[in-house]
């Protein structure tokens, strides 16, 4: 298995990978450099645990346990660009009854299902607004919207809703996704019977071909764009649109990209 750490700086990382016995795993997390290239050998047929961490920065957690098939190469990444809140089947708001509670982490990494968290960064500025129209019905300086403590009551009939997650590196020092904002509509409304469900927030995932160790790319590089549904949650079947808009000065003018679409992505040059 080919093994990429793509921080844009040299530092100190921590990554765990845990063989699942019985749907338990314990292994403590083992140092390693956040700009690296490594070659492991593992186990086929047996789930595998995986997360990795820039200390006092960025932990990264996957969606779920990964199986490596035999006999193949498989790729796994960590701390790469494009950073942007992403959601998974582990880290994502629920709504049960008329409460909603989540989590909207802002540092998904270039890892398929990959959220990113900022726990112990005093440095980052994470925010998550909930709209219902035009009208705010809550704004939070975290990156949770709605909590055990602080719960978030909604109106019991079924509305259209935004949920806006912008975050800034601010102190944080870092080359790329200085600051980002991404915004969810879906349509949410009362649960029967004490049951939960959880809001349709499409996600997607970036792949940057030919990345050095630093994240850095070439002139020339294909930008993969897949997007895909939550497990677990509703799914609208295909989604049939994906646009790229790519600006070249840092976000003060933009440029529509054309799209070369292979089997469920867009592709751009």
């Amino acid at each position: 298995m080919d093994v990429s750490f793509h921080n844009d700086r040299p530092a100190r990382a921590m990554e765990t990978r845990a063989a699942v016995w019985h749907g338990d795993y314990s292994f403590p997390p083992q140092p390693t450099p956040a700009q690296a290239e490594r070659t492991d050998w593992v186990s086929a047929g047996a789930d595998w645990y995986e997360e990795a961490a820039v200390n006092g920065q960025l932990q990264i957690y996957p969606d779920t346990y990964r199986r490596y098939p035999a006999g193949g190469t498989s790729h796994l990444e960590y701390f790469g660009p494009v950073q942007r809140p992403r959601l998974n089947g582990q880290w994502r708001p629920v709504r049960t009854g008329d409460t909603l509670l989540g989590i909207v982490p802002g540092w998904g990494d270039s890892g398929v299902g990959h959220v990113g968290t900022t726990f112990g960064d005093a440095g980052v500025s994470n925010k998550v607004t909930l709209y219902q129209g035009d009208t705010v019905v809550r704004a939070s300086d975290t990156d949770t919207i709605g909590s055990p403590r602080f719960p978030l009551v909604l109106p019991p009939e079924e509305l259209r809703y935004r949920l806006v997650s912008a975050n800034s590196r601010a102190a944080w020092k870092h080359t790329y996704s200085t600051s980002t904002r991404t915004e969810w509509g879906f349509t949410s409304g009362r649960t029967a019977g004490g049951t939960s469900a959880y809001p349709a927030l499409v996600q997607l995932d970036y792949t940057v071909t030919g990345l050095d160790t630093t994240g850095k790319d070439g002139r020339h590089a294909d930008l993969t764009v897949t997007p895909s549904h939550l497990p677990g949650g509703p799914d609208s079947g295909t989604i049939r649109k994906v646009s790229v808009d790519v600006s070249y000065d840092d976000g003060a003018t933009w440029h529509h990209a054309v799209l070369r679409p292979p089997t469920g992505a867009g592709r751009l040059g």
